[in-house]
């Protein structure tokens, strides 16, 4: 802007390039300027004569003559280049006051007398005006067909600043001259306007005009501007597009083979924060394709619905697929639209923006480097026979393979190291795309018949691995690594069993692996039954399940910053196998094995969780409805159900109501956690997790001689949470300390019941309790405390400190500690120590794990070792999931949705009677299972002397082995066996109402068999311990069915 002071110039152009005359001469030479006599009009004579009849062309040139920045003599010749051999676009006019036109008009004309000087310098000549504040800014820049040069980053900064800014609307209007601003080097300009939303409400004239909800969403400027046709268009694109996590794409265009035949429209709608970067990137698409924009609109919508829209015409530049004819690139377009929603930005949209690879291939790639990074080996050749000489049962052992397992975890393969493959070698990956879509492009070879079909892709194949033992690759400091990267692609082609990749409509990309490729990974114990991947730019995430029928939560993984995300990023699919492992084991007493789902969020968009769990869910839901854009390789209907877990709680409704809206036939038994309205059973409200936790409490208790009116309890999670409340709630002991995210409440003399009940009841945080209900030794203790002196005289200088470590002082000490909240690995073996006393004994007698993972495997064994009874969380938590069984089940078995809502969904607070008793018959399950699980677990302790911790993994397994065996043979065939067993284990409640027939007919096969094989698996081992489960046994078991 210093330009726009002419004294300033002078002294520029002086300096370095002459004198203003100079310059002005050298603009004239290379077509900057324009005398008036050669002025080429490539406006409409009504554009022309609307500008003259409204005043505006006049207008301006009496602000610039007044202003005095242009030499009066230049004013006219430079208003009319601008209105009318430019090109700009009518409405640019239509919308803009006439000293806003002479204020860019000046800008633009300090910008070009830069450009000719460099011009002058035999550089390029660059157009760059940039103004912004917080509510608007302008962009002048060059356009160039093709390749687009500082229009690049200046829509990236719009998508940064503006349209990717969930807080605020913005409207974005751009245009493209017509005529080019340096005709020799064929560069037109690109003026970009940013304007802030202003959603005051417009009055409108005639009631048919439009309606007034539209009016409160809309920006007034465009109501005011935009034709009824277009108004009536946008508000039927914004309905659309809120009820879907994919864009909405229409286009109108007339084109022939050769090209469009005039200028097309392309209009995009979608919900915000669905996509990012997406305006900038669509710039690259359309290039590519061989089109450029004359004008692009961007109109966001109070609501949070954004539309774009496009009017394109051919380029006259040289673009990858020009010998595709025209109406073949506009479809291309429209198609890779909905591909570039879902990656519209990464590492290798390079080859894209350089018109080297199509979106396609850049997804591909991207797609394939997630393979890589989880599935190329990563650790060194020697820690499974490490792994195998070291003694599990031994807590240092078991310390010293976890801590060496993450160092080796560090240093190995890296995303950018595979990254750095595929950039350097585009013919391979090229060769590896088009293999990609031989296997997985519905249609790749035509009509060829099947059976040719499968030929031609072990062909491509051997022409593929052909090409990849070509090595070593030229240019390359680590041959082998990209020999490893190349094999590991062409695992990914060929593993891959169906994918969404080639699906229209799509909002991430789901791939199912087979299993088999988890077999080589180092934590992998056991092979699972199913492995998803699901990716987008938001996020990546994997589903691991262990049976056909598995269930098990979906959670959100958050990183705090670069470090803990590459942490997470390296853990993830570890994490993932050891959480549904853990689901497996503790699902061993229902019909769901365990599964588990994680969803860890991207850098950069830590704050969008909800959108990457809808797109993790649509995802999954494409792999289960498979259509003709899906080459399926595993042939078998799948039944998937996901339960809530840590950061998707609140998102069970939705998904329920949208696996209704895809018309997946199972999706009342789609989610758990559901709201009563829906059938759902809330642990919380029920207490169905700590049901099953109290039963080892009492369990305990009973085998000790001890009445829990007399044992001291510290807990941490509080009377907030659903564990925490539940447990003040049902238990009758006298606890002494609690602790949770608000600090720490202490009474060596017993917490006051009353108060306390108090809190569980209202979901109130220990910081609310009553201080005048506290002993004269209790206290409590808020993160936010500073140097408080405790009743004992100890100095507690951070209460933040003071609550995270609370749990390994000495004043917690309790005869019974029940975890019902706090971080996983709280307890390790290099701090499990510090829950002993001076003299080495437990500070607790009893541990009783309500919270996940709060102690590692190895804390448990040194604990044990100490004399502690431990019950584990796969043991003791496990009432939560034999609920959502039950109501699973319930939703399975009704015939219709208006059967299943009149006896399941609480409807304005009326709890139907059956659901009532439902709840009852759960409730007295998941304390029945309890009891067997406890009970043999203590006979089996005496008798073998084995820790608790140990026979909680060796009770599940043995359970869900049996449980296999029995699912895999014939035993379900006998008919007699079948009724007889069928009717013991399905609630007498259901049928009774439903009927027996009618669940056989409603229930899925494969659920109804999994029941069965369940229900025969845990009452064998349960009944027989885990020393007599031989054929005599089972024999001998088996006999009052036949």
């Amino acid at each position: 802007l210093l330009l726009l002071s002419f004294g300033l110039f002078g002294v520029v152009i002086g300096g370095e390039f002459g004198t203003m005359a100079d310059a002005k001469q050298v603009a004239r030479e290379k077509g900057v300027f324009r005398q008036g006599s050669s002025i080429l009009y490539t406006q409409s004579t009504n554009f022309k004569k609307e500008t003259m009849e409204n005043g505006k062309f006049f207008e301006v040139c009496s602000i610039l003559s007044k202003e005095g920045h242009i030499n009066i003599a230049n004013v006219k010749e430079e208003v009319e280049w601008f209105f009318y051999t430019l090109g700009v676009d009518l409405y640019y006019f239509r919308d803009r006051s006439p000293q806003t036109i002479a204020n860019h008009i000046t800008q633009l004309y300090a910008a070009k007398i830069i450009a000719s000087l460099r011009l002058k310098g035999h550089q390029n000549p660059e157009i760059n005006v940039t103004q912004e504040d917080a509510s608007e800014a302008l962009y002048f820049c060059n356009s160039v067909g093709g390749r687009q040069g500082s229009t690049t980053s200046v829509e990236d900064r719009i998508d940064e600043k503006f349209l990717d800014d969930h807080d605020t609307c913005y409207r974005v209007q751009s245009y493209r001259s017509v005529a080019p601003l340096f005709p020799e080097q064929k560069i037109h300009l690109r003026l970009q306007f940013v304007t802030r939303a202003n959603f005051d409400a417009v009055e409108e004239e005639g009631e048919d005009r439009y309606d007034a909800e539209f009016r409160q969403l809309a920006d007034k400027n465009f109501l005011r501007r935009a034709s009824r046709s277009t108004r009536l268009q946008y508000k039927t694109l914004v309905a659309k597009a809120l009820q879907s996590n994919i864009p909405v794409v229409v286009s109108k265009t007339k084109i022939g083979e050769d090209g469009l035949g005039e200028e097309g429209r392309v209009v995009i709608a979608y919900k915000r924060g669905m996509t990012h970067h997406f305006f900038s990137a669509l710039s690259h698409l359309y290039h590519y394709f061989g089109f450029t924009t004359t004008r692009k609109y961007v109109e966001q919508f109070k609501n949070g619905v954004t539309i774009i829209s496009l009017s394109i015409v051919d380029s006259s530049s040289p673009c990858p697929v020009s010998k595709l004819g025209g109406k073949e690139r506009l479809e291309a377009f429209i198609t890779q639209i909905r591909d570039l929603f879902v990656i519209p930005r990464s590492p290798f949209h390079s080859r894209l923006n350089l018109m080297e690879a199509s979106q396609k291939e850049v997804m591909y790639m991207f797609s394939a480097q997630k393979f890589c990074y989880y599935f190329l080996e990563r650790f060194h050749s020697d820690w499974k026979s490490l792994a195998g000489v070291l003694d599990h049962t031994d807590p240092e052992h078991t310390a010293v393979m976890s801590r060496m397992k993450g160092r080796l975890a560090q240093g190995t393969t890296t995303e950018k190291s595979i990254e750095t493959t595929l950039l350097a070698y585009p013919n391979m990956v090229h060769a590896l795309y088009e293999h990609f879509c031989a296997f997985h492009m519905p249609k790749y070879f035509g009509d060829v018949a099947e059976e040719n079909v499968k030929d031609l892709r072990a062909k491509r194949s051997e022409e593929v691995l052909k090409l990849i033992q070509k090595c070593p690759f030229e240019n390359s400091d680590d041959s082998s690594f990209d020999v490893q990267v190349f094999k590991c692609l062409f695992n990914f082609n060929t593993r891959v069993l169906k994918t969404n990749f080639f699906h229209l409509q799509k909002s991430s990309l789901a791939f199912k692996i087979d299993n088999r490729v988890m077999a080589n990974l180092n934590f992998v114990e056991t092979v699972p039954f199913g492995v998803f991947m699901i990716i987008a730019t938001e996020f990546r995430g994997f589903h691991v399940r262990f049976m056909d029928m598995a269930r098990g939560g979906v959670r959100i993984i958050r990183s705090a910053n670069k470090e803990a995300f590459n942490r997470n990023m390296s853990n993830l699919l570890e994490e993932n196998y050891n959480l549904a492992l853990t689901q497996q084991n503790k699902n061993k007493d229902i019909p769901e094995g365990g599964s588990k789902g994680t969803i860890l969020m991207a850098p950069g968009f830590q704050g969008v969780p909800k959108q990457a769990f809808q797109k993790y869910v649509d995802g999954l839901l494409d792999l289960m409805l498979v259509d003709e854009d899906v080459v399926d390789y595993y042939q078998k209907e799948e039944i998937i159900f996901l339960g809530p877990d840590e950061g998707t709680a609140d998102y069970m409704e939705w998904a329920c109501t949208f696996a209704k809206m895809r018309k997946y036939k199972f999706w009342r038994a789609f989610t758990t956690g559901k709201p009563l309205e829906l059938g759902g059973i809330p642990h919380d409200t029920y207490g169905m997790t700590t049901r099953s936790v109290h039963q080892y409490v009492l369990g305990i208790l009973n085998r000790a001689g001890l009445k829990e009116s007399d044992i001291t309890k510290f807990q941490t999670g509080g009377p907030d949470g659903d564990l925490g409340s539940n447990e003040i709630k049902i238990s009758n002991d006298r606890t002494t300390a609690i602790v949770d995210g608000s600090g720490v409440l202490v009474d060596p003399n017993g917490i006051h019941r009353e108060e306390l009940l108090r809190l569980a009841n209202g979901r109130l945080m220990v910081k609310h309790f009553e201080r005048s209900k506290l002993s004269k030794e209790g206290y409590l203790i808020s993160i936010e405390d500073k140097s408080i002196t405790l009743p004992s005289g100890e100095l507690v200088e951070s209460g933040l400190q003071y609550r995270n470590t609370f749990h390994l002082l000495s004043a917690s000490s309790a005869t019974l500690f029940v975890p019902c909240g706090g971080r996983p690995k709280a307890v390790d073996f290099h701090n499990f120590d510090r829950l002993l006393d001076e003299e080495g004994n437990p500070r607790f007698r009893y541990i009783v794990e309500g919270a996940n993972l709060f102690f590692t495997q190895a804390a448990r064994l040194a604990l044990e070792s100490k004399g502690v009874i431990l019950f584990k969380d796969a043991s003791a938590n496990k009432g939560g999931v034999t609920s959502s069984s039950l109501e699973v089940l319930a939703a399975l078995s009704f015939g219709s949705d208006e059967e299943f809502s009149k006896h399941m969904a609480v409807k304005d607070g009326v709890v139907p009677e059956f659901y009532s008793k439902y709840v009852e018959y759960t409730q007295g399950v998941i304390e029945e299972n309890a009891r067997m699980e406890c009970d043999i677990i203590f006979q089996e302790a005496e008798a073998t002397n084995q820790p608790h911790c140990v026979l909680t993994d060796l009770v599940s397994s043995k359970i869900n082995a049996m449980k296999a065996q029995v699912y895999n043979s014939d035993l379900y065939e006998n008919e007699k066996i079948r009724t007889t067993v069928l009717q013991r284990a399905l609630p007498n409640l259901l049928v009774d109402l439903i009927g027996y027939d009618a669940i056989l007919q409603n229930v899925p096969p494969a659920y109804l068999r999994s029941i069965f094989s369940t229900w025969i698996a845990a009452r064998f081992v349960y009944s027989s311990g885990l020393s007599n489960t031989g054929e005599f046994a089972f024999f001998a078991f088996m006999k009052e069915f036949f």
